[in-house]
């Protein structure tokens, strides 16, 4: 699972939705968000995977955003 790691430098939130594609199935309401973000996976309390990225979209349920690099499945 990843978690966010410290805090959200210069964030601007759109509260307006989230654009969607015709084939989007997700059911709670997206909103527009631009953040840095920096993120960790644990495993046993041990960090196995960190990065920075940007945040695209937020919702009650999930965070979408684009990581600057591969992000290695388990």
């Amino acid at each position: 699972m990843f978690s966010p790691i410290g805090e959200a430098k210069d964030t601007s939130v759109t509260l307006r939705p989230a654009t969607s594609t015709g084939n989007d199935r997700r059911r709670r309401l997206r909103f527009a968000l631009n953040a840095d973000l920096t993120y960790q996976s644990l495993e046993k309390s041990e960090v196995t995977v960190s990065g920075q990225g940007q945040v695209h979209d937020i919702s009650s349920g999930a965070l979408a955003f684009h990581a600057d690099g591969a992000v290695p499945v388990k």
